[in-house]
């Protein structure tokens, strides 16, 4: 599948303001199931500087700077990328790991995983739901699809713009929540189990959609198949039409611009995504 990702950011400002460094994660995550073709970004005013770099959870951030006032930021980039199909699930487990979810923290309690495996904290209603899907599905393959659809199934999806993801207990109080609000607590019920689980941003086509957004989702890491990708606001896992921009353990590590400005203005913001099929 190839398509063409054009992402629109802009903050207008009620009256001058000093920039403050911006840094932008819109460029997709290295992956052998895609392959960026073109890639333009634009910023107005042209920052004074840039640097592109890899930060520490591999993601591809682009730091720029600025000079002087401005009464609005413009960032605009243009992304076409080839994705391929793989199953996420076709793969062998490493030998020196149980393929068994009891048995997965004494085999990935590395240090390079302990982020992705600190736990948060799970209303009582969830633990014991938890408790009969791992009774159920012993077989951690199985288990990560078996949560992914029961929280698919019983927290609804609903548009929440702005905000950081809610707490667990929140969204399950609420009984709905925002994709990055279903991300946070599916991996927070992945975590419980001792699975290690990281927070997705970036793009999913659908082609019955009128209108795109930015998306979250998830990635287990399963050992002998990586990180693996689930979406709970569809149940399914992560396939071909899914592009990841940033992902670690904390969400604010993957919003795709972050930054602050100096003065008394008040901001507004527009934002809007669009993805197109283009072969």
């Amino acid at each position: 599948m190839k398509l063409r990702i054009v992402h629109h950011t802009a903050y207008t400002f009620s009256e001058p303001v000093w920039l403050q460094p911006h840094f932008l994660r819109v460029y997709p995550i290295q992956s052998p199931t895609l392959s960026a073709s073109s890639f333009t970004l634009q910023m107005s005013p042209e920052p004074a500087g840039k640097r592109w770099y890899l930060d520490a959870n591999g993601n591809s951030v682009c730091h720029a700077w600025f000079s002087g006032t401005a009464t609005s930021l413009v960032i605009d980039s243009v992304l076409e990328i080839m994705t391929w199909h793989r199953d996420p699930f076709l793969f062998v487990y490493h030998p020196l790991a149980a393929a068994y979810a009891k048995d997965l923290p004494g085999a990935l309690t590395q240090d390079v995983l302990q982020p992705a495996l600190r736990e948060l904290h799970l209303p009582a209603e969830v633990l014991v739901e938890l408790t009969r899907l791992v009774d159920e599905t012993p077989l951690t393959s199985s288990l990560v699809q078996a949560v992914n659809v029961w929280v698919s199934q019983v927290i609804s999806s609903r548009v929440r713009l702005h905000g950081a993801p809610w707490e667990p207990a929140t969204t399950w109080q609420e009984q709905m929540g925002s994709c990055r609000d279903l991300a946070w607590f599916l991996i927070a019920m992945m975590r419980k189990v001792g699975i290690p689980a990281r927070f997705v941003s970036g793009y999913h086509f659908a082609p019955t959609l009128e209108a795109h957004e930015l998306h979250a989702w998830v990635e287990v890491y399963l050992p002998g198949g990586g990180w693996v990708g689930l979406d709970p606001t569809t149940g399914l896992a992560v396939d071909e039409a899914y592009v990841p921009i940033a992902a670690s353990a904390n969400p604010e590590d993957t919003m795709p611009v972050s930054g602050a400005f100096s003065g008394p203005a008040t901001a507004t913001l527009d934002a809007w995504v669009t993805l197109e099929q283009i072969g």
